[in-house]
């Protein structure tokens, strides 16, 4: 049957009446807090919710609750695979188990994110221009954050408000070398209004330029102090008055309950129980792997500029110290900004292996001898580095789009259908 050619609105009501009239029970749930858009008819006949109690619960209120661990390990290691088929135990209201087989396709209504993130290759262009890298080893580094597991993760979920962080970072710390303050300012600005967490980020950038850059220390302490004294004004007075529920109802505070349920006691705990903390960052297994992938992808260098990977600091805490699991993978968005923490910490370690493997300071040396030498070592970074990069997304145990070449950045018309069919089940206000 085809539809009526009379316009999107006509064709929005069909694909609706579909969804409704299904035979089988069909539901859109949200990527990240699981929750259910919508239902149709048959799956609240087949499990007892009314359409209003549906859209209260999560995919987990229809699953056994000892099954709930394995159900969210299963989905983080999908990652952004585009479509499984899974056999699970579901569960109704009034408790009756059965065994169902799941059909699931993820889509991502838009690709806005490809756009936000690749524009982070451009600064990392401007960041290797400073630092008078060759073209090689830029071109490796652009293509390890481009194509790293983190990255194609977040590009094939969803548009998620940490996509336009990676290039705003970048740029950011490319804007602070070079003194364009106005460009600093409102690379900033973005990063610290993506979210609330995100407002460490930039905390975490004044730590940096205190540290480890003598001539803006004082921009670093002044960007310190102030972030943290926001981050403690939205957290604890503005959020709780806003959101329904209070402090209680705070999902970043809940994703730290191990260390305390009040911000101020989870920051109490880690200080004084540091061991714990270093625990609790690499274990479990998920944890190393999500590490061991992130930096393989950069050939390791980064390990090579510890003070950069410091600009990372506040995000890997708020990943690995939580207890929400999918956090600590590579699925999803979470990874994104330590990629592109470590494309500038590649960045920083190629320019100081030059430095210091040929004694170069500024590119003064222009002889023959130290140019070909300096060719040839750049050479062996760059094939290095695009070894790396394709044997990490080879093991890395969430597919890569580099890889698997599933999908496009660009939706095909088969694509576009499943949007618009997805579109117009989900009620407006949800």
């Amino acid at each position: 049957m085809q539809p009526p050619a009379s316009g999107p609105h006509q064709t929005a009501s069909l694909y609706q009446a579909l969804f409704e009239r299904s035979p089988v029970p069909l539901w859109v749930r949200d990527g990240e807090t699981f929750k259910f858009l919508a239902v149709n008819d048959r799956a609240i006949e087949r499990y007892g919710y009314s359409r209003e109690e549906f859209l209260q619960l999560d995919i987990f209120a229809i699953r056994p609750p000892e099954e709930e661990a394995a159900v969210r390990r299963r989905i983080s290691e999908r990652g952004s695979v585009t479509l499984w088929r899974e056999v699970y135990t579901h569960m109704t209201k009034s408790g009756e188990r059965f065994f169902a087989e799941v059909t699931i396709h993820p889509i991502t209504v838009d690709r806005r994110e490809a756009f936000l993130v690749a524009a982070g290759a451009f600064a990392l262009a401007l960041l290797a221009r400073r630092r008078r890298l060759g073209v090689g080893v830029t071109l490796a580094v652009v293509c390890a954050y481009l194509f790293a597991v983190g990255t194609q993760s977040m590009i094939n979920f969803d548009f998620h408000e940490i996509a336009a962080v990676p290039a705003a970072l970048l740029f950011a710390l490319w804007a602070l070398e070079t003194g364009r303050w106005k460009t600093a300012l409102l690379s900033l600005s973005i990063i610290f209004l993506s979210k609330e967490s995100a407002i460490l980020y930039v905390a975490g950038v004044g730590v940096y330029l205190a540290l480890f850059r003598p001539n803006l220390r004082k921009v670093g302490i002044g960007l310190f102090v102030f972030c943290a004294c926001a981050f403690v004004v939205v957290t604890m007075v503005l959020q709780p008055s806003l959101l329904e529920g209070g402090p209680q109802g705070m999902i970043h505070l809940q994703r730290f309950s191990a260390f305390g349920f009040t911000l101020s006691d989870a920051v109490a705990n880690m200080v004084l129980n540091p061991g714990k903390v270093l625990l609790t960052l690499f274990t479990p297994q998920e944890k190393l792997q999500s590490l061991v992938v992130t930096l393989g992808g950069f050939a390791f260098l980064p390990l090579l500029a510890p003070d950069a990977l410091v600009l990372a600091g506040f995000n890997l805490a708020e990943r690995f110290l939580a207890n929400k699991n999918e956090m600590w993978g590579l699925g999803f968005h979470y990874s994104v900004v330590l990629v592109s923490v470590c494309s500038f910490a590649t960045l920083e370690a190629l320019a100081r292996q030059r430095q210091k493997i040929h004694g170069v300071q500024d590119g003064d040396d222009k002889s023959p001898r130290t140019i070909g030498a300096l060719a040839r070592h750049d050479f062996q970074m760059a094939t290095w580095m695009f070894l790396c990069t394709l044997g990490c997304c080879w093991l890395s145990p969430v597919p890569a789009e580099f890889l698997s070449l599933q999908n496009t950045y660009f939706s095909t018309e088969d694509q576009i259908a499943i949007n618009r069919r997805a579109l117009a089940v989900i009620p407006d206000d949800a």
